[in-house]
């Protein structure tokens, strides 16, 4: 409590350790994120076969970085398990605040 308001609420849950049925499924090998190519880039291998509405969208670079183990090509049929194996990585952005003048002068008449 800070100037008589709480400042700081928390609830928590502790439980021992137990066995039980474990749920998760253990990771897939795959290849190394750098040995594998971005959908960006992809994208711009294919850019020739866009439609022109569609390439600003495809072309552009995104927040996201996804880089699939396994191209499956929207452009033609592909069957295949429902499972996706990709590597995601993102950026990161620092946005900083622009300075103002705040300062006022006087002028004496």
């Amino acid at each position: 409590i800070q100037n008589g308001k709480p400042i700081f609420y928390m609830t928590a849950s502790f439980q021992a350790p137990e066995t039980g049925y474990e749920h998760q499924k253990t990771m897939p090998q795959a290849p190394s994120q750098d040995s594998l190519q971005s959908e960006t880039d992809i994208a711009r291998a294919l850019a020739h076969l866009l439609p022109p509405q569609a390439k600003e969208k495809f072309l552009s670079d995104k927040p996201l970085e996804i880089r699939p183990v396994e191209f499956h090509n929207p452009l033609k049929g592909h069957v295949a398990e429902p499972t996706r194996l990709l590597s995601i990585s993102y950026a990161v952005f620092c946005l900083k605040k622009k300075k103002t003048d705040h300062s006022r002068k006087v002028i004496k008449v």
